[in-house]
């Protein structure tokens, strides 16, 4: 991979981590704020579904920063 592209991963992966976990902090707060007990699974579904997309974009961003992406 070129090192132009390298930069670009690396950049729009870090982008997307930083508003992933900004996600997840917005959404533990909604969800303990939350007054409606029936609403508190659709937001632990919400936040394990932003964890596991935060530890294939920690992976995909390891991989790209060691030379071992490929797609």
């Amino acid at each position: 991979m070129s090192e132009a592209v390298k930069i670009w991963l690396i950049s729009m992966f870090s982008s997307e981590l930083e508003e992933t976990e900004q996600n997840i902090k917005n959404y533990e707060q909604w969800r303990l704020g939350c007054n409606n007990p029936e609403e508190i699974p659709a937001y632990d579904e919400a936040l394990e579904n932003f964890r596991e997309y935060q530890e294939v974009l920690t992976n995909c961003l390891k991989q790209v920063e060691e030379g071992t992406f490929n797609v």
